[in-house]
């Protein structure tokens, strides 16, 4: 569209043209979708960071009241505490076995796994002596003398030693 200016002259009027609106959406989609991917690589190494965080406070409540031995186990090869892993929930039992109430509790976060060891397997329990060395039975259950474990959230995973 065209209008008189000044002198007579006739001037355009200036806007956006479709192609430059279509470049402009473009970019933004491509910008979005990098954010996109950025934060969902942030979501997980937080997930991973927060499974490790369990794994090692479960473990050492276990070891503590392991070394208190409430329940007054002797030798070392008796289980006096014991770390329990069902379903994402790790729960430490007072004793031998992965049965009653738990004195702790926490839950991983969604769509992590835990496993220990080479090669890696899901573990079912750590059992702890009254010394705090670890044990390989608790009840039924043979317990995993592994030192390393590994949490994992999608693509991301941590690999530690246990303490």
């Amino acid at each position: 569209m065209r209008s008189a200016g000044v002198g007579g002259r006739s001037r355009r009027l200036r806007g956006y043209s479709l192609i430059e609106l279509m470049v402009t959406i473009v970019v933004l989609m491509l910008v979005l979708a990098a954010a996109v991917s950025l934060g969902q690589g942030w979501i997980r190494g937080n997930k991973v960071a927060k499974g490790q965080g369990l794994v090692q406070q479960a473990y050492s409540v276990a070891k503590a009241f392991a070394l208190q031995n409430v329940g007054g186990q002797t030798g070392t090869s008796a289980t006096a505490a014991v770390v329990c892993l069902n379903s994402g929930v790790l729960n430490v039992y007072l004793g031998g076995s992965c049965n009653g109430a738990p004195v702790w509790s926490g839950t991983l976060p969604d769509n992590t796994s835990l496993t220990v060891g080479t090669p890696a397997a899901a573990p079912t329990c750590f059992g702890f002596s009254n010394q705090g060395l670890r044990t390989s039975s608790a009840g039924t259950a043979t317990c995993s003398l592994a030192t390393t474990y590994t949490v994992t959230s999608g693509s991301t995973n941590v690999s530690r030693q246990f303490f």
